[in-house]
């Protein structure tokens, strides 16, 4: 019997198909609330490496809640948390590696596009 899907991943595989979606008419609200989400549901996780991400997520959220949209620093934020995201896939349990490594590389995608 398949076990049901953890919360986590679903709200994972959520925000893959999120990040696919872009860039049609993605709200800066909607992306803040999605931050807002993962950095609480990592910090819950109180593991050192999420913690690291969590940090890189408020940078990311206080980038976007400024209102000056500095491109670049936003870019340099997406970049860091697709390699933080792409270096904890390593270690993270099977069922969830690809997701975390698919949207590490989106991350980095939408980072550098910016």
């Amino acid at each position: 019997m398949e076990s049901e899907k953890s919360t986590n991943e679903v709200a994972l595989e959520s925000t893959v198909t999120y990040l696919e979606g872009l860039p049609t008419g993605t709200s800066t609200k909607s992306a803040i609330d999605n931050i807002a989400g993962w950095e609480q549901k990592l910090r819950e996780g109180n593991k050192p490496e999420w913690n690291t991400i969590a940090d890189e997520l408020t940078t990311l959220k206080q980038l976007l809640t400024s209102g000056t949209m500095e491109g670049k620093q936003i870019s340099k934020s997406l970049i860091r948390l697709g390699e933080l995201t792409q270096q904890t896939a390593t270690s993270a349990e099977s069922n969830i590696a690809d997701d975390l490594k698919k949207l590490g590389s989106w991350l980095i995608k939408i980072g550098n596009a910016i």
